[in-house]
C-alpha cells in the first residue's frame, strides 16, 4: 500500500505541475495557442494513435497474458506492428495535408512553413510512441503499474518542461526582436508545442522500455519468430510447458472462460424454451384436430340415425296397407 501511495502522490504531482505550466501558457499566449496544443495537436496525435492502441494493442493482450513462452513473442510481434502502422497513418496524413494544405486557424497563429515543420513533428513524436508498444503491453500484462505510471510521469514533466522553456524562448525572441505589430503571432512558439509532444513520446517510450527490460530479456521484448510448445524446455520460448503467468493474467483468463460458459448456458436456456414453446404449440395443434375429427364423427353418426329412422317409417306403412 506504500507503493501505491507513492505512486498516487507522484501522479497527483505531476498533473499539478502540468497544469500549472499549461495554464501560465494560456495566460502568456491566449486561448488559440491553448487550443492548438491541448486540442488540435493531441487530436493529431491521437488520430495516428487511433490503431495501435485500439487495435493492435488489444489484440496483443489477448494472445499475451503474461509471464514467458511463445505467447511473449507473438504478443511483442504483434504490438510491434503498431509502429509501421503509425508510419502509414503519418504518411496518409501528410498526402491529405499536402492535397488540401493546412487548416486556415494554424495560418492565423503562425507562418505556413512553421505549421508544417509542427505537422511533422507531431507526427514523428507519435510514431515513436507508437514504438514504445511492445513495452506497454508487457508492463500492463506483468503488473508493472508503478514502473509504467513512472515513465508517463517523468515523459509528462519532461513535455511540459520542453514546452514551457521553448515558449518562453520564443517570446523572449519576440520581444528582443521589437516586432512592429504586437498582434503577430510569435515565430517558433507552435513548433515548441510540438516539441513538446516529442520530447514526451521519446522520454516515454525509452524509460518504459528500460523498465520493462529489467524485468524481463531485452531481446524478449523485439520482435523474434514465436515456436510453438513441446520442446526441451530451452530456447526463446520455453515450450517446456511451465507457463509462469502472474496470478491476475490467470485470473482474468478464467473470468473470460467462466463469461463464455455463461453465455453458452443462456443460448441453451434460450434454445431450450423455445423447443418446449414449439413442442406446446404442436400439442395444441393435436387437440385441434382430434376436437375436429370428434367432432365430425358426431355428425356423421347422427345422419345415420336419422336416415335409418325415416327407413323404418316407410316400412311400417307398407305394411299397415
Amino acid at each position: 500500500m506504500r507503493g501505491y501511495g507513492s505512486l498516487f502522490a507522484l501522479q497527483l504531482f505531476t498533473r499539478l505541475l502540468t497544469f500549472a505550466l499549461n495554464a501560465l501558457l494560456a495566460r502568456r499566449l491566449g486561448p488559440a495557442w491553448y487550443a492548438f496544443a491541448n486540442v488540435q495537436l493531441q487530436l493529431v496525435g491521437a488520430t495516428l494513435l487511433f490503431l495501435p492502441k485500439e487495435g493492435l494493442r488489444r489484440a496483443a493482450q489477448r494472445i499475451y497474458p503474461g509471464g514467458d513462452g511463445a505467447p511473449l513473442a507473438s504478443g511483442m510481434n504483434v504490438a510491434w506492428l503498431s509502429a509501421p502502422a503509425a508510419v502509414l497513418a503519418a504518411l496518409l496524413m501528410a498526402a491529405t495535408a499536402a492535397a488540401t494544405g493546412v487548416s486556415g486557424e494554424w495560418d492565423e497563429l503562425m507562418g505556413a512553413a512553421e505549421a508544417r515543420a509542427a505537422l511533422v513533428v507531431a507526427g514523428a513524436a507519435a510514431i515513436i510512441e507508437a514504438a514504445s508498444e511492445p513495452g506497454w503491453v508487457y508492463a500492463q500484462a506483468n503488473e508493472l503499474l508503478p514502473q509504467r505510471a513512472l515513465a508517463e510521469a517523468a515523459a509528462l514533466v519532461a513535455k511540459a518542461a520542453v514546452t514551457a522553456a521553448l515558449v518562453l524562448l520564443a517570446l523572449r525572441s519576440a520581444a528582443s526582436a521589437r516586432l512592429a505589430d504586437e498582434a503577430a503571432p510569435p515565430a517558433g512558439v507552435g513548433l515548441a508545442f510540438a516539441l513538446g509532444q516529442l520530447a514526451f513520446g521519446v522520454c516515454f517510450g525509452v524509460l518504459l522500455s528500460a523498465l520493462a527490460a529489467r524485468r524481463a530479456a531485452a531481446s524478449s521484448l523485439w520482435p523474434r519468430r514465436a515456436h510453438s510448445g513441446g520442446g526441451d524446455g530451452k530456447g526463446d520460448g520455453d515450450e517446456g510447458g511451465d507457463d509462469e503467468s502472474p496470478p491476475s493474467a490467470r485470473l482474468v483468463a478464467a473470468e473470460e472462460r467462466a463469461l463464455q460458459l455463461s453465455f453458452e448456458a443462456e443460448a441453451l436456456r434460450l434454445r431450450e424454451a423455445q423447443l418446449q414453446a414449439r413442442v406446446g404449440d404442436l400439442t395444441a395443434y393435436q387437440a385441434v384436430l382430434l376436437a375436429a375429427s370428434s367432432q365430425s364423427g358426431r355428425a356423421g353418426g347422427g345422419g345415420g340415425g336419422r336416415g335409418r329412422g325415416r327407413g323404418g317409417g316407410a316400412a311400417g306403412g307398407g305394411r299397415e296397407e
